[in-house]
């Protein structure tokens, strides 16, 4: 470092010696002295990344975040800012400031900052609030079996969705089981408008009324055809054949040739195969293991409705419709006419996870303090969210993992109308399926497959 003491000495002695000389006197010491300055700087070392603040904690995409804390640069090309591990758009940058973007479908999360392409630091976590906007998928909003693309096919009544692996979804329509490919071209793989219980392919076969459908790992779909009482088995070729079940229903456990039914309104496969049956007026949940064999998992009868809860016969339904697995091999149950979603455990164990509270409205909250009119079908995301069309009241609700409802779309009027959450409406939603993406489908009383887009 320049010691500027002996600079002035220096310089004083110099001015005595030769007169005249005070401005390059003066000059010398000024150079010295900044020189020192710039040497004494450089020699500190930068501050460390760290983040103490964010302005603004929670909210939507394209959410403008400032991040306060130290050791930024000011280039924004040198720092990057990751929400919950997705890269944000930087608008601005100083070495205690960075002004941010949320990105799209960031989810909830730590924010972190690196600089200079150094290990990210973490910082506080941001509340993402997805947006869900709504749009036309297929169907032309009119009664109908025609096939076709998007809007030029359409539907009769539609009761359920169903996404196999590929993301081409199957939907019981009417008397037909329809099929839509990912980019919207509908097609009947089975049945037509005409009633009927018919075995055989395509066209041949005839259905009255199937409300559900479920796939199998061989790719095969499982059908419950609900107004004939039967459980029907469709191939990846369209063969139909009858697997279970007699015309005119009842209730029996026992081998495929001996169980009845009554309303097979929903259906679902576990992780080991088995196939699980929501009887709707038998008040039960049934199980149809992998050797074929029919028992009663859950439920009292067709003389024990209720929503008591307690486990496997102890507990009762009330028309259980739709059902859904959870990763953790928990059955959900959209229990129609009770207004409530169920839980059943794997030990058959229910309990009442959401609704209790006011049936006929839609009050959001925890658990029982919210409120559902007519759960109709139910779909878990990959993240065990769980949605519900909510038929009653006209809205799609969301349930997180530990219970917190809110309503997802819709207002509560009747409608068909696309947009944002707040502007979109539904005329009595009822099936509902989620893509591999993340894209939730409902299906429309109005004759319409709806798409919901959360960003």
């Amino acid at each position: 470092m320049v010691n500027i003491t002996s600079q002035v000495k220096f310089g004083m002695i110099y001015k005595h010696i030769k007169s005249g000389s005070v401005i390059r006197i003066l000059v010398f010491l000024t150079v010295s002295f900044l020189i020192s300055c710039s040497k004494k700087t450089a020699d500190t070392p930068n501050k460390p990344v760290a983040i103490t603040s964010l302005s603004v904690n929670t909210g939507p995409y394209n959410t403008s975040v400032t991040i306060n804390g130290t050791g930024f640069s000011a280039a924004i090309a040198e720092d990057k800012v990751l929400f919950n591990g997705k890269p944000a758009e930087i608008k601005a940058a100083s070495a205690t400031k960075i002004i941010a973007t949320v990105p799209v479908g960031a989810g909830t999360g730590v924010v972190s900052v690196s600089v200079k392409d150094a290990t990210a630091v973490p910082g506080p976590v941001f509340t993402y609030q997805f947006t869900a906007v709504v749009s036309a998928f297929v169907g032309s909003g009119k009664s109908g079996y025609d096939d076709g693309q998007g809007a030029a096919a359409s539907f009769s009544t539609i009761s359920s969705l169903e996404f196999d692996a590929d993301d081409n979804l199957y939907v019981t329509s009417g008397n037909a089981i329809r099929k839509v490919s990912p980019d919207g071209l509908v097609t009947t793989l089975a049945g037509s408008s005409k009633e009927g219980s018919d075995d055989g392919k395509g066209a041949a076969a005839s259905f009255k009324y199937p409300q559900c459908t479920a796939i199998d790992a061989a790719h095969n779909i499982y059908v419950g055809d609900t107004e004939n009482r039967l459980i029907r088995k469709i191939s990846p070729d369209g063969d139909v054949t009858t697997i279970s079940g007699h015309i005119g229903g009842g209730y029996a456990d026992g081998k495929l040739s001996d169980a009845l039914y009554v309303d097979p309104d929903g259906m679902a496969f576990d992780k080991a195969g088995n196939l699980f049956v929501s009887d709707g007026r038998n008040n039960v949940i049934r199980k149809i293991s992998t050797d074929g064999i029919v028992s009663t998992f859950a439920g009292g009868g067709p003389f024990a409705r209720g929503s008591k809860d307690g486990n496997g016969t102890n507990a009762t339904f009330t028309e259980p419709f739709s059902i859904a697995f959870n990763s953790s091999g928990n059955l959900l149950v959209a229990d129609f006419s009770r207004s409530l979603i169920r839980e059943i455990a794997p030990n058959a164990d229910v309990t009442t996870f959401a609704g209790g509270n006011s049936k006929g409205t839609f009050i959001n909250g925890k658990g029982t303090l919210a409120s559902f009119f007519s759960p109709w079908g139910v779909a878990v995301d990959a993240k065990d969210n769980i949605y519900v069309t909510d038929f009653g009241n006209n809205v799609i609700r969301m349930i997180t993992p530990n219970g917190e409802v809110s309503t997802l779309v819709g207002s509560g009027a009747s409608g068909a109308a696309n947009g944002p959450a707040d502007k979109a409406s539904f005329n009595s939603p009822g099936g509902i399926a989620i893509d591999k993406s993340g894209n939730i489908y409902v299906a429309d009383f109005n004759y319409l497959i709806r798409k919901i887009t959360l960003k």
